[in-house]
Protein backbone atom coordinates (compact mmCIF):
# COMPACT_ATOMS: atom_id res chain seq x y z
CA UNK A 1 0.00 0.00 0.00
CA UNK A 2 2.83 2.37 0.84
CA UNK A 3 4.51 1.64 -2.48
CA UNK A 4 1.32 2.36 -4.39
CA UNK A 5 0.88 5.61 -2.47
CA UNK A 6 4.45 6.70 -3.18
CA UNK A 7 4.06 5.81 -6.84
CA UNK A 8 0.88 7.89 -7.10
CA UNK A 9 2.56 10.77 -5.27
CA UNK A 10 5.57 10.71 -7.61
CA UNK A 11 3.34 10.46 -10.66
CA UNK A 12 1.11 13.30 -9.46
CA UNK A 13 4.15 15.46 -8.67
CA UNK A 14 5.63 14.75 -12.08
CA UNK A 15 2.38 15.64 -13.83
CA UNK A 16 2.07 18.79 -11.72
CA UNK A 17 5.62 19.97 -12.43
CA UNK A 18 5.29 19.14 -16.11
CA UNK A 19 1.96 20.99 -16.30
CA UNK A 20 3.29 24.07 -14.51
CA UNK A 21 6.38 24.10 -16.73
CA UNK A 22 4.19 23.76 -19.86
CA UNK A 23 1.89 26.55 -18.74
CA UNK A 24 4.90 28.74 -17.80
CA UNK A 25 6.48 28.32 -21.24
CA UNK A 26 3.18 28.47 -23.13
CA UNK A 27 1.74 31.58 -21.56
CA UNK A 28 4.32 33.55 -19.53
CA UNK A 29 7.44 33.16 -21.68
CA UNK A 30 5.53 33.34 -24.98
CA UNK A 31 3.84 36.57 -23.89
CA UNK A 32 7.03 38.16 -22.52
CA UNK A 33 9.53 37.08 -25.20
CA UNK A 34 10.98 40.09 -27.05
CA UNK A 35 12.03 38.28 -30.21
CA UNK A 36 10.24 35.30 -31.71
CA UNK A 37 12.02 32.42 -33.41
CA UNK A 38 10.68 33.72 -36.72
CA UNK A 39 12.26 37.13 -36.12
CA UNK A 40 15.59 35.49 -35.24
CA UNK A 41 15.58 33.86 -38.68
CA UNK A 42 14.71 37.10 -40.50
CA UNK A 43 17.36 39.57 -39.39
CA UNK A 44 18.33 40.30 -43.00
CA UNK A 45 16.73 40.84 -46.38
CA UNK A 46 18.45 38.61 -48.91
CA UNK A 47 18.56 39.07 -52.67
CA UNK A 48 18.93 36.34 -55.22
CA UNK A 49 22.46 35.45 -56.32
CA UNK A 50 23.31 37.41 -59.48
CA UNK A 51 26.90 36.43 -60.23
CA UNK A 52 29.26 33.52 -59.95
CA UNK A 53 31.78 33.41 -57.12
CA UNK A 54 29.69 35.49 -54.73
CA UNK A 55 26.83 35.04 -52.29
CA UNK A 56 23.54 36.85 -52.29
CA UNK A 57 23.44 40.49 -51.18
CA UNK A 58 22.43 40.94 -47.54
CA UNK A 59 20.72 43.95 -45.99
CA UNK A 60 19.42 44.71 -42.52
CA UNK A 61 15.82 43.54 -42.09
CA UNK A 62 14.84 47.19 -41.45
CA UNK A 63 15.78 48.06 -45.06
CA UNK A 64 13.68 46.08 -47.56
CA UNK A 65 15.12 45.16 -50.95
CA UNK A 66 14.19 47.73 -53.57
CA UNK A 67 14.23 50.53 -51.02
CA UNK A 68 17.22 52.85 -50.50
CA UNK A 69 19.63 52.31 -47.64
CA UNK A 70 19.59 54.81 -44.78
CA UNK A 71 21.18 57.81 -46.48
CA UNK A 72 20.55 60.60 -44.00
CA UNK A 73 18.12 62.49 -41.82
CA UNK A 74 15.32 62.88 -44.44
CA UNK A 75 14.80 66.59 -43.81
CA UNK A 76 12.01 68.24 -45.73
CA UNK A 77 12.67 71.32 -47.84
CA UNK A 78 9.60 72.39 -49.83
CA UNK A 79 8.83 69.37 -52.01
CA UNK A 80 12.26 67.78 -51.65
CA UNK A 81 13.92 65.57 -49.08
CA UNK A 82 17.44 66.42 -47.94
CA UNK A 83 19.87 64.08 -46.22
CA UNK A 84 21.27 66.96 -44.17
CA UNK A 85 24.77 67.78 -42.96
CA UNK A 86 26.57 68.63 -39.75
CA UNK A 87 25.23 72.20 -39.71
CA UNK A 88 21.66 70.85 -39.84
CA UNK A 89 22.44 68.53 -36.94
CA UNK A 90 24.14 71.21 -34.83
CA UNK A 91 21.32 73.70 -35.46
CA UNK A 92 18.77 71.16 -34.22
CA UNK A 93 20.98 70.34 -31.23
CA UNK A 94 21.22 73.99 -30.21
CA UNK A 95 17.45 74.43 -30.54
CA UNK A 96 17.11 71.81 -27.79
CA UNK A 97 20.08 73.05 -25.77
CA UNK A 98 18.93 73.73 -22.25
CA UNK A 99 20.48 72.07 -19.25
CA UNK A 100 22.12 69.28 -21.23
CA UNK A 101 25.84 69.07 -20.60
CA UNK A 102 29.05 67.37 -21.68
CA UNK A 103 31.55 65.98 -19.17
CA UNK A 104 35.11 65.70 -20.44
CA UNK A 105 38.01 63.59 -19.24
CA UNK A 106 40.15 66.62 -18.44
CA UNK A 107 37.48 68.53 -16.54
CA UNK A 108 36.00 67.98 -13.10
CA UNK A 109 32.80 69.86 -13.95
CA UNK A 110 30.31 69.43 -16.75
CA UNK A 111 30.22 72.03 -19.52
CA UNK A 112 26.88 73.34 -20.78
CA UNK A 113 26.22 72.95 -24.48
CA UNK A 114 25.76 76.71 -24.82
CA UNK A 115 29.35 77.20 -23.66
CA UNK A 116 30.59 74.64 -26.18
CA UNK A 117 28.70 76.45 -28.93
CA UNK A 118 30.12 79.80 -27.84
CA UNK A 119 33.68 78.49 -27.85
CA UNK A 120 33.22 76.80 -31.22
CA UNK A 121 31.76 79.96 -32.77
CA UNK A 122 34.67 82.03 -31.42
CA UNK A 123 37.24 79.58 -32.81
CA UNK A 124 35.48 79.47 -36.17
CA UNK A 125 35.71 83.24 -36.50
CA UNK A 126 39.45 83.16 -35.74
CA UNK A 127 40.16 80.24 -38.08
CA UNK A 128 37.73 81.09 -40.84
CA UNK A 129 40.50 82.11 -43.25
CA UNK A 130 42.36 78.84 -42.74
CA UNK A 131 41.86 75.44 -44.33
CA UNK A 132 42.17 72.24 -42.29
CA UNK A 133 42.92 71.98 -38.59
CA UNK A 134 44.98 69.04 -37.39
CA UNK A 135 43.65 67.77 -34.06
CA UNK A 136 46.30 65.76 -32.21
CA UNK A 137 44.51 65.75 -28.85
CA UNK A 138 41.70 63.42 -27.71
CA UNK A 139 38.16 64.48 -28.64
CA UNK A 140 37.26 63.36 -25.12
CA UNK A 141 38.97 66.55 -23.90
CA UNK A 142 37.26 69.95 -23.91
CA UNK A 143 39.79 71.39 -26.36
CA UNK A 144 39.62 68.50 -28.82
CA UNK A 145 35.83 68.34 -28.78
CA UNK A 146 35.27 72.08 -29.18
CA UNK A 147 37.81 72.38 -31.99
CA UNK A 148 36.20 69.41 -33.75
CA UNK A 149 32.79 71.07 -33.53
CA UNK A 150 34.17 74.36 -34.87
CA UNK A 151 35.92 72.65 -37.77
CA UNK A 152 32.88 70.51 -38.65
CA UNK A 153 30.77 73.67 -38.78
CA UNK A 154 33.45 75.15 -41.04
CA UNK A 155 33.30 72.06 -43.27
CA UNK A 156 29.77 73.13 -44.26
CA UNK A 157 30.00 76.92 -44.04
CA UNK A 158 33.58 77.41 -45.23
CA UNK A 159 36.83 75.65 -46.06
CA UNK A 160 37.87 74.61 -42.54
CA UNK A 161 37.75 70.87 -41.82
CA UNK A 162 38.84 68.71 -38.87
CA UNK A 163 41.74 66.34 -39.44
CA UNK A 164 41.99 63.74 -36.66
CA UNK A 165 45.61 62.71 -36.15
CA UNK A 166 46.76 59.58 -34.33
CA UNK A 167 50.02 61.41 -33.57
CA UNK A 168 51.76 64.70 -34.33
CA UNK A 169 52.61 64.70 -38.07
CA UNK A 170 56.17 63.95 -39.12
CA UNK A 171 55.48 65.13 -42.63
CA UNK A 172 53.76 68.21 -43.98
CA UNK A 173 50.12 68.12 -45.05
CA UNK A 174 49.70 70.73 -47.76
CA UNK A 175 46.20 71.80 -46.72
CA UNK A 176 46.73 71.78 -42.93
CA UNK A 177 47.04 75.35 -41.64
CA UNK A 178 46.22 74.88 -37.94
CA UNK A 179 47.57 72.32 -35.46
CA UNK A 180 46.10 71.62 -32.02
CA UNK A 181 48.47 69.85 -29.60
CA UNK A 182 48.19 68.85 -25.96
CA UNK A 183 51.16 70.39 -24.14
CA UNK A 184 54.35 72.42 -24.32
CA UNK A 185 56.27 69.16 -24.10
CA UNK A 186 54.58 68.12 -27.33
CA UNK A 187 55.42 71.52 -28.80
CA UNK A 188 59.12 70.95 -28.14
CA UNK A 189 58.85 67.68 -30.08
CA UNK A 190 57.78 69.60 -33.18
CA UNK A 191 61.47 70.34 -33.64
CA UNK A 192 60.96 73.16 -36.11
CA UNK A 193 57.92 71.72 -37.89
CA UNK A 194 55.76 74.42 -36.27
CA UNK A 195 56.80 76.51 -39.30
CA UNK A 196 54.57 74.30 -41.45
CA UNK A 197 51.45 75.83 -39.88
CA UNK A 198 49.90 79.27 -39.83
CA UNK A 199 48.61 78.72 -36.30
CA UNK A 200 49.65 76.29 -33.56
CA UNK A 201 47.41 76.04 -30.49
CA UNK A 202 48.73 74.45 -27.27
CA UNK A 203 46.12 73.25 -24.78
CA UNK A 204 48.21 74.17 -21.71
CA UNK A 205 48.46 77.73 -20.33
CA UNK A 206 51.34 79.84 -21.61
CA UNK A 207 54.61 79.49 -19.65
CA UNK A 208 56.95 82.40 -18.98
CA UNK A 209 60.11 80.39 -19.64
CA UNK A 210 59.08 79.42 -23.19
CA UNK A 211 59.89 81.72 -26.09
CA UNK A 212 57.54 81.05 -29.00
CA UNK A 213 56.77 82.81 -32.30
CA UNK A 214 53.63 84.87 -32.73
CA UNK A 215 51.67 82.14 -34.52
CA UNK A 216 51.98 79.79 -31.51
CA UNK A 217 49.33 80.48 -28.85
CA UNK A 218 47.84 78.81 -25.82
CA UNK A 219 44.23 77.61 -25.67
CA UNK A 220 43.37 80.15 -22.97
CA UNK A 221 44.70 83.09 -24.95
CA UNK A 222 42.95 82.15 -28.16
CA UNK A 223 39.62 81.76 -26.35
CA UNK A 224 39.79 85.16 -24.66
CA UNK A 225 36.62 87.11 -25.32
CA UNK A 226 34.38 84.20 -26.24
CA UNK A 227 30.71 84.59 -25.35
CA UNK A 228 28.24 81.89 -24.30
CA UNK A 229 25.94 81.42 -27.26
CA UNK A 230 22.62 79.58 -27.18
CA UNK A 231 21.80 79.90 -30.88
CA UNK A 232 23.21 78.67 -34.16
CA UNK A 233 22.06 80.08 -37.47
CA UNK A 234 22.21 78.11 -40.68
CA UNK A 235 20.34 78.38 -43.98
CA UNK A 236 20.36 74.98 -45.65
CA UNK A 237 21.03 74.31 -49.29
CA UNK A 238 18.07 73.46 -51.52
CA UNK A 239 19.50 70.14 -52.67
CA UNK A 240 21.74 67.31 -51.54
CA UNK A 241 24.93 68.94 -52.79
CA UNK A 242 26.39 68.83 -49.28
CA UNK A 243 26.38 65.01 -49.27
CA UNK A 244 29.75 64.81 -51.00
CA UNK A 245 31.42 67.57 -49.01
CA UNK A 246 34.18 66.38 -46.72
CA UNK A 247 33.16 66.32 -43.06
CA UNK A 248 36.35 64.98 -41.51
CA UNK A 249 39.75 63.53 -42.33
CA UNK A 250 41.37 60.80 -40.23
CA UNK A 251 45.04 59.76 -40.33
CA UNK A 252 46.08 56.47 -38.76
CA UNK A 253 49.22 55.63 -36.82
CA UNK A 254 50.60 54.01 -40.01
CA UNK A 255 50.08 57.32 -41.86
CA UNK A 256 47.07 56.34 -43.99
CA UNK A 257 44.57 59.19 -44.44
CA UNK A 258 40.87 58.62 -45.15
CA UNK A 259 38.19 61.21 -45.84
CA UNK A 260 34.59 60.89 -44.67
CA UNK A 261 31.83 62.98 -46.20
CA UNK A 262 28.80 64.72 -44.73
CA UNK A 263 26.81 61.76 -46.07
CA UNK A 264 28.91 59.38 -43.95
CA UNK A 265 28.12 61.49 -40.90
CA UNK A 266 24.36 61.94 -41.25
CA UNK A 267 23.63 58.42 -42.50
CA UNK A 268 25.42 57.03 -39.45
CA UNK A 269 23.43 59.27 -37.11
CA UNK A 270 20.15 58.22 -38.74
CA UNK A 271 21.14 54.54 -38.63
CA UNK A 272 21.91 54.71 -34.91
CA UNK A 273 18.60 56.42 -34.15
CA UNK A 274 16.66 53.87 -36.19
CA UNK A 275 18.36 50.98 -34.37
CA UNK A 276 16.30 51.62 -31.24
CA UNK A 277 13.02 49.69 -31.38
CA UNK A 278 9.59 51.09 -30.62
CA UNK A 279 9.21 51.96 -26.96
CA UNK A 280 12.97 52.32 -26.43
CA UNK A 281 13.77 55.35 -28.61
CA UNK A 282 16.22 58.06 -27.62
CA UNK A 283 14.80 60.80 -25.40
CA UNK A 284 15.98 63.91 -23.58
CA UNK A 285 16.67 61.88 -20.43
CA UNK A 286 19.32 59.76 -22.12
CA UNK A 287 22.96 60.23 -21.22
CA UNK A 288 25.71 58.57 -23.27
CA UNK A 289 29.01 57.59 -21.64
CA UNK A 290 31.92 57.08 -24.06
CA UNK A 291 34.61 54.99 -22.40
CA UNK A 292 38.35 54.61 -22.66
CA UNK A 293 40.08 54.63 -26.04
CA UNK A 294 36.86 55.34 -27.93
CA UNK A 295 37.24 58.99 -26.95
CA UNK A 296 40.90 59.15 -27.93
CA UNK A 297 42.22 60.40 -31.23
CA UNK A 298 42.89 57.06 -32.93
CA UNK A 299 39.36 55.64 -32.43
CA UNK A 300 37.27 58.77 -31.88
CA UNK A 301 35.92 58.73 -35.43
CA UNK A 302 33.41 56.13 -34.21
CA UNK A 303 31.70 57.89 -31.29
CA UNK A 304 30.39 60.91 -33.23
CA UNK A 305 27.29 59.21 -34.61
CA UNK A 306 26.09 58.17 -31.17
CA UNK A 307 27.13 61.41 -29.45
CA UNK A 308 25.40 63.67 -31.96
CA UNK A 309 22.28 61.47 -32.01
CA UNK A 310 21.93 61.69 -28.22
CA UNK A 311 22.53 65.46 -28.20
CA UNK A 312 20.03 65.75 -31.07
CA UNK A 313 17.37 64.41 -28.72
CA UNK A 314 18.30 66.79 -25.90
CA UNK A 315 20.39 64.28 -23.96
CA UNK A 316 23.79 64.53 -22.28
CA UNK A 317 27.26 63.22 -23.06
CA UNK A 318 30.18 62.18 -20.88
CA UNK A 319 33.63 60.67 -21.36
CA UNK A 320 34.97 58.22 -18.79
CA UNK A 321 38.51 56.95 -18.40
CA UNK A 322 40.16 53.57 -18.03
CA UNK A 323 41.72 51.56 -16.45
CA UNK A 324 39.96 51.72 -13.12
CA UNK A 325 36.55 51.89 -14.70
CA UNK A 326 34.99 52.75 -11.39
CA UNK A 327 31.26 52.23 -11.44
CA UNK A 328 30.68 55.67 -9.98
CA UNK A 329 31.82 57.17 -13.28
CA UNK A 330 28.75 55.68 -14.92
CA UNK A 331 26.28 57.19 -12.47
CA UNK A 332 23.36 58.70 -14.38
CA UNK A 333 24.34 57.15 -17.72
CA UNK A 334 21.61 55.38 -19.66
CA UNK A 335 23.83 54.37 -22.62
CA UNK A 336 27.42 53.13 -22.59
CA UNK A 337 29.78 52.89 -25.56
CA UNK A 338 32.85 50.86 -24.65
CA UNK A 339 35.31 48.17 -25.68
CA UNK A 340 35.35 44.62 -24.24
CA UNK A 341 38.33 45.48 -22.05
CA UNK A 342 36.42 48.28 -20.32
CA UNK A 343 33.44 46.00 -19.82
CA UNK A 344 35.77 43.42 -18.31
CA UNK A 345 36.96 46.00 -15.74
CA UNK A 346 33.36 46.66 -14.72
CA UNK A 347 32.63 42.96 -14.30
CA UNK A 348 35.79 42.49 -12.24
CA UNK A 349 34.66 45.29 -9.93
CA UNK A 350 31.25 43.68 -9.59
CA UNK A 351 32.81 40.34 -8.68
CA UNK A 352 34.81 41.89 -5.84
CA UNK A 353 31.58 42.46 -3.96
CA UNK A 354 30.15 39.52 -2.05
CA UNK A 355 26.84 38.24 -3.35
CA UNK A 356 24.23 36.66 -1.12
CA UNK A 357 22.52 33.39 -1.91
CA UNK A 358 19.35 35.33 -2.76
CA UNK A 359 21.31 37.45 -5.21
CA UNK A 360 22.77 34.34 -6.85
CA UNK A 361 19.30 32.81 -7.21
CA UNK A 362 18.01 36.01 -8.84
CA UNK A 363 21.01 36.02 -11.19
CA UNK A 364 20.34 32.40 -12.21
CA UNK A 365 16.67 33.26 -12.79
CA UNK A 366 17.63 36.25 -14.96
CA UNK A 367 20.08 34.28 -17.11
CA UNK A 368 17.52 31.50 -17.59
CA UNK A 369 14.88 33.97 -18.78
CA UNK A 370 17.34 35.79 -21.03
CA UNK A 371 18.23 32.54 -22.79
CA UNK A 372 14.52 32.17 -23.52
CA UNK A 373 14.35 35.66 -25.02
CA UNK A 374 12.77 37.34 -21.98
CA UNK A 375 14.60 40.38 -20.64
CA UNK A 376 14.60 41.04 -16.89
CA UNK A 377 16.85 43.07 -14.62
CA UNK A 378 16.12 40.91 -11.58
CA UNK A 379 19.70 39.62 -11.62
CA UNK A 380 21.27 43.09 -11.74
CA UNK A 381 24.11 43.66 -9.33
CA UNK A 382 23.19 46.08 -6.52
CA UNK A 383 25.09 49.17 -7.69
CA UNK A 384 23.37 52.54 -7.83
CA UNK A 385 25.55 53.60 -10.75
CA UNK A 386 23.93 50.94 -12.93
CA UNK A 387 20.31 51.69 -12.04
CA UNK A 388 19.67 53.88 -15.10
CA UNK A 389 21.85 52.00 -17.59
CA UNK A 390 19.61 50.52 -20.28
CA UNK A 391 21.87 49.66 -23.20
CA UNK A 392 25.58 48.93 -23.65
CA UNK A 393 27.21 49.15 -27.08
CA UNK A 394 30.36 47.03 -27.18
CA UNK A 395 32.84 47.90 -29.93
CA UNK A 396 34.80 45.02 -31.47
CA UNK A 397 37.55 46.13 -33.87
CA UNK A 398 38.99 44.29 -36.82
CA UNK A 399 42.46 43.40 -35.63
CA UNK A 400 44.48 43.88 -38.81
CA UNK A 401 42.97 47.17 -39.96
CA UNK A 402 46.23 48.18 -41.60
CA UNK A 403 45.93 45.26 -43.99
CA UNK A 404 42.28 46.03 -44.78
CA UNK A 405 42.99 49.72 -45.42
CA UNK A 406 45.99 49.00 -47.67
CA UNK A 407 43.85 47.05 -50.20
CA UNK A 408 46.55 44.54 -51.19
CA UNK A 409 46.31 42.88 -54.58
CA UNK A 410 47.05 39.45 -53.14
CA UNK A 411 44.50 38.17 -50.63
CA UNK A 412 46.00 36.46 -47.55
CA UNK A 413 45.06 32.95 -46.54
CA UNK A 414 42.68 32.66 -43.61
CA UNK A 415 44.38 32.26 -40.25
CA UNK A 416 42.95 31.60 -36.78
CA UNK A 417 42.39 34.61 -34.52
CA UNK A 418 42.71 36.99 -37.44
CA UNK A 419 39.62 39.13 -37.08
CA UNK A 420 38.40 39.47 -33.50
CA UNK A 421 40.28 41.04 -30.64
CA UNK A 422 38.47 39.49 -27.69
CA UNK A 423 37.27 36.04 -28.63
CA UNK A 424 37.06 34.88 -25.00
CA UNK A 425 34.97 37.70 -23.59
CA UNK A 426 32.17 38.05 -26.09
CA UNK A 427 30.80 34.56 -26.36
CA UNK A 428 27.02 34.48 -26.39
CA UNK A 429 27.01 32.75 -22.99
CA UNK A 430 29.22 35.48 -21.54
CA UNK A 431 27.00 38.16 -23.03
CA UNK A 432 24.01 36.51 -21.41
CA UNK A 433 25.78 36.78 -18.04
CA UNK A 434 26.73 40.42 -18.69
CA UNK A 435 23.13 41.36 -19.49
CA UNK A 436 21.95 39.78 -16.27
CA UNK A 437 24.63 41.46 -14.14
CA UNK A 438 24.17 44.92 -15.66
CA UNK A 439 20.40 44.71 -16.05
CA UNK A 440 20.67 46.23 -19.53
CA UNK A 441 20.66 45.26 -23.17
CA UNK A 442 24.05 44.63 -24.74
CA UNK A 443 24.63 45.28 -28.45
CA UNK A 444 27.88 44.08 -30.03
CA UNK A 445 29.18 46.19 -32.93
CA UNK A 446 31.99 45.40 -35.38
CA UNK A 447 34.19 48.32 -36.51
CA UNK A 448 36.98 48.72 -39.02
CA UNK A 449 38.83 51.97 -38.06
CA UNK A 450 40.01 54.30 -40.83
CA UNK A 451 37.91 52.42 -43.40
CA UNK A 452 34.26 52.67 -42.30
CA UNK A 453 33.03 55.44 -40.00
CA UNK A 454 30.17 53.53 -38.36
CA UNK A 455 29.68 49.89 -37.40
CA UNK A 456 29.75 47.27 -40.11
CA UNK A 457 27.52 44.84 -38.22
CA UNK A 458 25.61 44.88 -34.96
CA UNK A 459 23.57 42.41 -32.96
CA UNK A 460 19.92 43.14 -32.40
CA UNK A 461 18.68 45.14 -29.40
CA UNK A 462 16.64 42.04 -28.51
CA UNK A 463 19.13 39.29 -29.37
CA UNK A 464 19.75 37.31 -26.15
CA UNK A 465 20.50 33.97 -27.79
CA UNK A 466 22.97 31.54 -26.25
CA UNK A 467 24.69 29.82 -29.15
CA UNK A 468 26.18 26.31 -28.97
CA UNK A 469 29.76 26.19 -27.68
CA UNK A 470 30.89 24.80 -31.05
CA UNK A 471 29.72 28.04 -32.69
CA UNK A 472 31.18 30.34 -30.04
CA UNK A 473 34.55 28.62 -30.20
CA UNK A 474 34.96 29.03 -33.95
CA UNK A 475 33.00 32.16 -34.82
CA UNK A 476 32.32 35.69 -33.68
CA UNK A 477 28.64 36.46 -34.24
CA UNK A 478 28.58 40.00 -35.61
CA UNK A 479 24.82 40.33 -36.06
CA UNK A 480 23.06 41.86 -39.04
CA UNK A 481 24.67 44.42 -41.30
CA UNK A 482 24.05 48.12 -40.53
CA UNK A 483 21.08 49.82 -42.15
CA UNK A 484 23.30 52.13 -44.21
CA UNK A 485 25.33 49.28 -45.73
CA UNK A 486 24.81 46.09 -47.67
CA UNK A 487 27.19 43.17 -47.89
CA UNK A 488 28.16 40.02 -49.72
CA UNK A 489 30.82 37.31 -49.46
CA UNK A 490 33.07 36.52 -52.42
CA UNK A 491 35.27 33.64 -53.45
CA UNK A 492 39.06 34.09 -53.28
CA UNK A 493 41.62 31.91 -55.02
CA UNK A 494 43.80 31.91 -51.91
CA UNK A 495 41.05 30.32 -49.77
CA UNK A 496 39.41 27.60 -51.90
CA UNK A 497 37.99 25.85 -48.82
CA UNK A 498 35.45 28.68 -48.42
CA UNK A 499 32.48 27.81 -50.64
CA UNK A 500 30.20 30.66 -51.72
CA UNK A 501 27.43 28.14 -52.42
CA UNK A 502 27.50 27.48 -48.68
CA UNK A 503 27.43 31.24 -47.96
CA UNK A 504 31.17 31.39 -47.14
CA UNK A 505 33.82 33.79 -48.38
CA UNK A 506 35.55 37.14 -47.93
CA UNK A 507 33.46 40.15 -46.97
CA UNK A 508 32.65 43.02 -49.36
CA UNK A 509 30.49 46.01 -48.37
CA UNK A 510 29.06 49.11 -49.98
CA UNK A 511 26.98 51.97 -48.62
CA UNK A 512 27.13 55.39 -47.05
CA UNK A 513 29.58 55.27 -44.12
CA UNK A 514 32.59 54.05 -46.10
CA UNK A 515 35.53 56.44 -46.29
CA UNK A 516 37.66 57.31 -49.30
CA UNK A 517 41.45 56.86 -49.24
CA UNK A 518 43.13 60.23 -49.64
CA UNK A 519 46.49 58.81 -50.66
CA UNK A 520 46.75 58.30 -54.42
CA UNK A 521 48.36 54.85 -54.17
CA UNK A 522 45.76 53.53 -51.71
CA UNK A 523 42.89 54.97 -53.77
CA UNK A 524 44.19 53.35 -56.94
CA UNK A 525 44.69 50.03 -55.13
CA UNK A 526 41.14 50.21 -53.73
CA UNK A 527 39.68 50.86 -57.19
CA UNK A 528 41.59 47.92 -58.71
CA UNK A 529 40.51 45.59 -55.93
CA UNK A 530 36.90 46.73 -56.22
CA UNK A 531 36.95 46.12 -59.97
CA UNK A 532 38.40 42.64 -59.41
CA UNK A 533 35.65 41.51 -57.03
CA UNK A 534 32.65 43.57 -58.08
CA UNK A 535 33.16 44.85 -61.60
CA UNK A 536 33.04 48.49 -60.56
CA UNK A 537 29.71 48.35 -58.72
CA UNK A 538 31.00 50.24 -55.71
CA UNK A 539 31.83 47.28 -53.46
CA UNK A 540 34.76 47.64 -51.06
CA UNK A 541 36.55 44.34 -50.35
CA UNK A 542 37.36 43.96 -46.65
CA UNK A 543 40.61 42.08 -47.19
CA UNK A 544 41.26 39.31 -44.70
CA UNK A 545 37.77 39.29 -43.14
CA UNK A 546 36.39 35.80 -43.79
CA UNK A 547 33.07 34.53 -42.61
CA UNK A 548 29.73 32.96 -43.44
CA UNK A 549 26.16 34.15 -43.54
CA UNK A 550 24.04 32.35 -40.99
CA UNK A 551 20.50 31.24 -41.80
CA UNK A 552 19.43 34.03 -39.44
CA UNK A 553 20.91 36.64 -41.81
CA UNK A 554 23.79 37.49 -39.46
CA UNK A 555 27.48 37.42 -40.32
CA UNK A 556 29.68 34.95 -38.45
CA UNK A 557 33.39 35.74 -38.72
CA UNK A 558 35.93 32.94 -38.41
CA UNK A 559 38.09 33.35 -35.33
Amino acid sequence: MDYMYMLKLIFTTFIGVFGVNWLFHKFYISSKRDFTSVAYNQQANISSVRKENETAHYRNFLVPLGFPLITGLSLSLKYKIRNGNFADVWKAIMELAGNNTITFKNGAESVNLKEVNGMASHLLQLCDQYRNVGIAVPQSSLQGFVMSIAAMIGSVKGSLKPHFLASIPRQKFEDMDVLLISSWSAYKMLNGSEKWYKLVIVCEPMKDDIDVPDHVQSWDSILQGYVINASFQYTPAEDNSDDTKIAVYATSSWNATTSFTQGCLVSGIASFIQGFPSGHQLTCVDSLAVAGRLGDVDLSIHFWHKALAVLLHGGCLSFVSEPGAELKNLRGSTLLFCEPKFLSHILDEIKTRNCSLWRKLRFAWATALLSEGVFTNSGQSPFAALDELRCVFVAEHIQNTQLVSSFPERIPTRQPSFAALSRELLTSEKLNSIRAQLGSRVVVELYCPYVVMGPLFQTSFYDYRVLPSSVDSDFLCCGAISTNLEGKLVKTDENPELDVTKRQGMLCVRGFTIGKPLDHDRLEAAMKLSAKFSGGEGWMPMVGIFGLWGKDGCLYIYK
